[in-house]
């Protein structure tokens, strides 16, 4: 037999969800637990407001003693007679529209650079002295002069051209690790930067020639980005399939970065 404790320990189970959720804190299964019995004791004050949605198996009680699963059942429909604290909306009606028999008209494109530049004003007087000064030096001086050399021009300042940034910085050691896919390499830079990836040899490719294949990249990185030659010496493993080496600048050429070739 079934006591009431039993009834009402199922119904928190089934219907509230009591032991649904995997808490591992005990202080979220306290509160958890106190939200379900504030929910229980909702259930309870809402025996009047409710409706009875009985099975047909059930017996018919007064609203005043449904259990709470019968509660529980009909709660949804309490939102008809609960109050709500928002304002009535105000009564509106629909805009003007487009007057009748108009076309619908594409907006027009913007404006070209030439016509957002402002109209001459026709009460502007000749350059000052200065302004002329200033573009018959820029007339007079070369081309690279203008593009590298600050000059005023018209009161505003022509800037210097910024050299362009390798991606990489130089090489200044290497990784080598030894996978069960393939040789994979690690190249350090001096400004904090790595590159990583997979060499492009067999798996099962001998360790000294993985390593003559991942100098090679190291060698080509310096050479392409920086014109700089360099030097790879490489250190005893100290675990199996792990090899590292140290890169050093041999020669450095006259152009720091390619773009700066003639």
């Amino acid at each position: 037999m079934v006591t009431a404790h039993g009834h009402h320990v199922r119904m928190i189970k089934q219907n509230l969800g009591w032991t649904a959720p995997k808490l591992r804190d005990p202080e979220a299964a306290d509160n958890w637990t106190w939200l379900v019995i504030a929910a229980y004791t909702q259930l309870r004050l809402a025996r009047p407001l409710a409706v009875d949605l009985r099975r047909p198996w059930e017996r018919t009680v007064p609203s005043n003693r449904l259990p709470p699963a019968r509660v529980h059942r009909g709660f949804r429909h309490l939102r008809a007679k609960i109050p709500t604290p928002a304002r009535v909306p105000k009564p509106t009606r629909l805009g003007p529209g487009r007057p009748i028999g108009s076309k619908n008209r594409p907006p027009p494109l913007p404006a070209t650079s030439a016509s957002n530049s402002p109209p001459a004003s026709p009460t502007a007087g000749p350059p000052t002295t200065r302004q002329a000064q200033n573009r018959a030096a820029a007339v007079e001086q070369p081309p690279e002069l203008i593009t590298m050399k600050p000059t005023m021009l018209d009161g505003g300042m022509a800037r210097r051209k910024k050299e362009k940034q390798p991606p990489l910085g130089i090489p200044k050691g290497i990784v080598l690790l030894e996978a069960p896919d393939g040789w994979r390499h690690t190249i350090l830079t001096e400004d904090g930067g790595m590159l990583c990836g997979r060499l492009n040899v067999a798996p099962h490719t001998a360790p000294q020639d993985a390593r003559a294949a991942a100098e090679a990249v190291a060698k080509g990185l310096a050479r392409d980005f920086h014109c700089t030659d360099v030097e790879v010496n490489w250190n005893p493993p100290q675990d199996p399939g792990s090899w590292n080496a140290q890169i050093t600048i041999v020669v450095r050429n006259e152009f720091s970065s390619p773009d700066a070739r003639p």
